[in-house]
């Protein structure tokens, strides 16, 4: 199974408003990265792209 590599906003148009590598939270652990994401996606009303290693992705917000 791959495992994620960044999250990715858009907002509601599908405009890219944003990435959150999870790079920053092996540097800091103090740093959550989804929570980061999901933040900025409710800021703008978009949502979250997990990126996998293997380069697939999977929307994780919202979740309906």
């Amino acid at each position: 199974m791959s495992e994620v590599v960044k999250y990715e906003v858009y907002n509601r148009k599908g405009d890219w408003m944003g990435g959150y590598s999870i790079e920053l939270e092996k540097t800091n652990p103090k740093i959550n990265c989804l929570d980061m994401a999901k933040q900025n996606a409710f800021q703008c009303n978009g949502k979250v792209v997990a990126i996998f290693s293997d380069g697939s992705e999977k929307k994780v917000y919202p979740e309906k």
